[in-house]
């Protein structure tokens, strides 16, 4: 039975305005997201806009407001004028059926203790042998935090560390190899989040944040390491993107023109020693950082590559270093079918 649907008719005025708003406001938004938070992932503007937190994303909604969401307006009324004038024939649209489509609570979505579901986590985790997902909901779930508890993007550093310590010490117990990843939070959004064991030793609060988030490291390294397993233990260190706060950094660091900004790698306790001239001055992308970490933990690695990536605990030269970013960034830009349906979809076999 062929499903029906209705007619409605909007006028070309309207509807050319609209497209006309959403277009600049898209452009104005976009100028001011780089502007404000450089080339890192859109979900960091998600973050800072929506989590609801105080002064800092008071001062950000100002700001796009300001920046985007005004001269969007300015532009369609400017530029929409040059439409005013034009016949008011009517665009004649037909809907089909309706699609009811949920929309989730944010902070299902968006968290400190990042929920598992947020950009395909659980997904990629459970893809790669991850066998247990910690998140704020299971924070919750096991009283760490109180099912009301709301704070930056679910739940801020102070309790992750606390959470992190109690898993890590109950798989150490079983007495096997373990893998345990966490994920900070109060560090990347602009201004940082600023907790209650922040200090104020710093004129820029954002260097308070970054001292606080030092000092909290610092303690799980030094539980870490007074426990009977740092023996045979590494830890690594690692950041998923620069700082966000463009406007920090360009207040302190880009008056030159010349700083180059990079997240920090470390490792702590490392099972092999670096090369000779490999530890330092080395040209290499995320994607060298798997065959890295298991080699630092003792695993040997034939050709000192895996995948896309080299052991930089090796001599060998990572593919940037081989041919260049450029031509790396233009081969991997390249679409995959393949990768898409296999890694992307989960749709092996098929």
């Amino acid at each position: 039975m062929k499903r029906g649907g209705k007619w409605f008719a909007v006028s070309r005025r309207v509807f050319f305005g609209l497209l006309l708003f959403v277009g600049a406001l898209s452009f104005f938004a976009a100028k001011w997201y780089i502007d404000v938070y450089g080339q890192t992932g859109f979900d960091s503007v998600l973050f800072s806009l929506f989590s609801g937190v105080g002064d800092v994303q008071s001062g950000l909604i100002t700001a796009f407001l300001k920046e985007a969401l005004f001269p969007a307006a300015v532009a369609t009324v400017l530029v929409g004028g040059v439409f005013w004038f034009a016949s008011d024939r009517r665009i004649v649209l037909r809907l089909g059926k309706k699609v009811r489509v949920p929309i989730f609570p944010m902070h299902r979505a968006v968290s400190g203790l990042l929920s598992a579901a947020f950009c395909g986590r659980v997904r990629y985790f459970t893809h790669h042998g991850v066998d247990r997902v910690y998140d704020v909901d299971t924070a919750k779930a096991e009283g760490y935090i109180p099912e009301d508890y709301w704070v930056l993007r679910g739940m801020e550093d102070e309790y992750l560390y606390a959470y992190a310590k109690d898993k890590i010490a109950g798989m150490a117990a079983d007495g096997q190899p373990f893998a345990f990843t966490m994920l900070t939070a109060d560090t990347p959004h602009v201004g940082g989040y600023h907790c209650d064991l922040c200090g104020s030793e710093y004129a820029e609060d954002y260097e308070n944040v970054y001292a606080c988030a030092s000092r909290q490291l610092a303690a799980l390294l030094g539980w870490i390491q007074a426990q009977d397993f740092y023996e045979n233990t590494t830890v690594v260190i690692t950041g998923d993107h620069p700082s966000m706060d463009g406007e920090y950094m360009r207040r302190n660091f880009f008056s030159e023109g010349d700083y180059l900004r990079h997240v920090y790698n470390g490792f702590v306790n490392a099972a092999v020693q670096p090369a000779d001239g490999a530890e330092k001055s080395r040209d290499f992308l995320s994607f060298d950082m798997f065959p890295t970490v298991l080699a630092s933990i003792g695993c040997e690695i034939e050709g000192d590559r895996l995948g896309l990536g080299t052991n930089l605990f090796s001599g060998a030269p990572t593919l940037y270093e081989k041919y260049g970013y450029a031509y790396l960034d233009a081969e991997l830009s390249k679409s995959s079918t393949d990768y898409d349906r296999r890694f992307l979809w989960g749709l092996d076999g098929e």
